[in-house]
């Protein structure tokens, strides 16, 4: 069991809902938890990838097609 101050920084207390149900063997998914759907910022999400592809294809559809790809990296 976690310490108080480690429940509160981890918000481990969230997770043992969950964890409780599965170890009673309830695997009802109506029951448990509830669904979230992430929003197209959500970074590696796909429809972040969709949204991104539809911009990359807006800017050449305004600008034309590009003559030069420059990829810098840190």
């Amino acid at each position: 069991m976690l310490h108080h101050e480690a429940a509160e920084i981890l918000r481990a207390d969230a997770y043992r809902g969950l964890a409780d149900a599965v170890e009673a063997g309830d695997h009802d998914r109506g029951r448990i938890g509830s669904k979230v759907i992430l929003p197209s910022s959500f970074t590696g999400d796909p429809r972040y990838i969709q949204q991104a592809c539809a911009n990359a294809m807006a800017v050449c559809t305004k600008h034309g097609k590009p003559e030069a790809c420059i990829i810098m990296t840190c």
